[in-house]
């Protein structure tokens, strides 16, 4: 039997705490787990490898005191390359949320100057060559 789209069971646990605490009673919340200052620090160390991100050249390229760096590869790889390093566990929304606010993705303003991996730039050279070879 449902009541108001909830389960028997949801019905009797609010029951149980209306019993024990009122009719404002709520339930106790779970803590998380807290997050720990190395996960943090593993966390912006890993971000601001050179294999993983590089740093902008230009004077503009600051956000308060440090430098910005553009992410070379997506948020999802970065985190399943920090999985394999690292041995704190830690979910891929928390990796996000503790990315460092300096290392910025491809694709927002002032990042033009990423970095082609060679396998992609030797294809693209090669289409060239194909492009003009077909020309002449």
């Amino acid at each position: 039997m449902k009541f108001f789209g909830a389960s028997e069971r949801q019905v009797r646990e609010e029951m149980q705490i209306k019993a024990a605490s009122g009719i404002l009673g709520s339930r106790e919340r779970n803590c998380d787990r807290p997050i720990r200052e190395e996960m943090q620090a593993s966390n912006i160390a890993f971000n601001e490898d050179d294999s993983v991100s590089y740093c902008l050249p230009g004077k503009k390229d600051y956000l308060q005191r440090h430098q910005k760096r553009i992410c070379l590869i997506n948020l999802k790889e970065t985190h399943e390359g920090w999985k394999r390093t690292s041995d704190i566990k830690c979910g891929f929304s928390t990796f996000v949320a503790l990315r460092s606010p300096h290392c910025v993705l491809c694709g927002g303003s002032g990042t033009h100057s990423v970095r082609v991996c060679m396998s992609h730039e030797n294809v693209k050279l090669t289409l060239i060559v194909v492009a003009s070879k077909k020309q002449h």
